[in-house]
């Protein structure tokens, strides 16, 4: 058992010790009394700046961020100059203050801060970098327990840890089910009349091929996927858009027989959630009936999300998701770098930083997407394939889990994304 000591209580340093400790710890306790602390003989950590005993691992405080309900701007100070880089520098055991930068960066405690959204309305990676540099580059708050835990056991090496081992996850949106068909009379006939317009003759024989039945819609390209994932046991989740149709979101009507059909049968081999789209962060209606035609297609309860763009706002998105009884979502990544927006490989409970209160939401982070490496990074498959290999290291040396995001229509060997299964399928066999 692991004594902590904090002279006060606050619902924010329970909830990060847990993070740092529940995972790998056998057991630990906060207190709040100085004398039953210095008389115990066991591992002990003291989290104070006057208080200090022989006996015990010291961290010194550095920030007042256990608001317990008010809300701060904090001056964050990087350090790079070590192997590790850390915020909240400080002097004790350690040479940062690892419960405050944790939550700092776990809580996306600058995300509630001032900033510049993007088009589409969200904060972007270059936004993290402005606050705290390239933290998110490496999966920090897991980087940061490791090297507590490991100290800890330099002090007390009858520490026992559990054992965590690599994971990884394929995950897949489904931002427009079918390329050309069952998209009804009007989209179709504006499909034909662009093609027409630009004298795209190509693309309009692969669409009349597609209509009449002489051969496959490209982006069903779920037979594939599966085949993939099976070979190597992955574990594999698609998540459908649903949404009625607006500029940003553009899949077929969620009244399309074959949309069903297709759902209902990837819904019996793999997990299946609702990818809410961009409409639903201004109704909570319009999520809860996204979900319910989920639900309505399996025939079963829908508990697993990922926002559509990974349009997330903080507190507004997660609360919405938790009232719409949603346990677990997947967006927790920026659209335009990779990396680890909350600063860990490893699934959290969400901590409302304005209700000052932990969740039963589960956030999922996500490392890489797609999209990121091909429009944003403007990397060929190549260098993508390298770049993906490297993310991946990150995430072995710390135990984590490797979630990935992927679209259908990306792994249809077309356009923009010719090549790209070769990096799909390099990915999935670091699994």
């Amino acid at each position: 058992m692991i004594l902590i000591f904090i002279d006060k209580h606050s619902n924010a340093f329970s909830y990060i010790t847990s993070v740092l400790m529940e995972d790998v710890i056998d057991g630990f306790q906060i207190v709040h009394d100085w004398d039953s602390f210095v008389t115990y003989a066991g591992p002990k950590i003291c989290y104070d700046s006057q208080k200090k005993t022989d006996g015990s691992f010291r961290i010194v405080p550095s920030a007042d961020i256990w608001h317990n309900g008010e809300f701060k701007r904090h001056a964050v100070q990087l350090d790079e100059s070590g192997c590790i880089p850390f915020i909240f520098p400080t002097k004790g055991d350690l040479k940062f203050d690892v419960f405050a930068a944790s939550f700092y960066v776990i809580s996306r405690y600058e995300e509630y801060l001032p900033h510049d959204a993007d088009h589409v309305g969200r904060f972007s990676a270059k936004n993290s970098t402005e606050t705290c540099g390239n933290l998110y580059k490496k999966p920090v708050v897991d980087i940061w327990r490791n090297e507590l835990i490991a100290e800890l056991q330099k002090k007390w090496p009858q520490i026992q840890l559990k054992k965590r081992s690599f994971e990884m996850i394929a995950t897949i949106d489904v931002d427009s089910a079918f390329a050309y068909c069952h998209k009804g009379f009007g989209r179709t006939l504006g499909g034909i009349g662009r093609d027409f317009s630009r004298f795209d003759w190509k693309n309009m024989l692969n669409r009349l091929c597609c209509l009449f039945g002489k051969c496959d819609d490209p982006f069903k390209t779920y037979n594939y996927i599966a085949s993939h994932v099976k070979s190597v046991d992955l574990k594999l989740i698609f998540f459908f858009l649903l949404a009625d149709f607006t500029k940003y979101d553009i899949n077929v009507t969620h009244k399309s027989k074959q949309l069903r059909q297709t759902i209902l049968d990837l819904s019996k081999k793999f997990e299946i959630g609702i990818h809410p789209g961009i409409s639903s962060h201004s109704k909570f209606e319009t999520l809860i009936n996204e979900k319910n035609r989920l639900e309505e297609i399996t025939g079963q309860k829908c508990t697993q999300s990922r926002q559509h763009y990974l349009k997330v706002n903080l507190p507004q998105t997660y609360r919405r998701l938790i009232d719409a009884d949603i346990h677990d979502d997947y967006s927790m990544g920026y659209a335009d770098d990779s990396g680890f927006r909350a600063g860990t490989c490893r699934p959290f409970k969400w901590f409302d930083l304005l209700n000052n209160s932990v969740t039963n939401l589960t956030v999922h982070s996500v490392m890489v997407m797609d999209a990121t490496l091909n429009s944003y990074l403007k990397l060929s498959p190549a260098d993508a394939i390298e770049y993906c290999n490297e993310l991946i290291r990150e995430v072995k040396n710390v135990n984590g889990i490797f979630i990935s995001i992927w679209h259908n229509d990306t792994l249809a060997e077309r356009g923009i994304w010719k090549g790209w299964r070769a990096v799909w399928e390099n990915l999935i066999r670091n699994h």
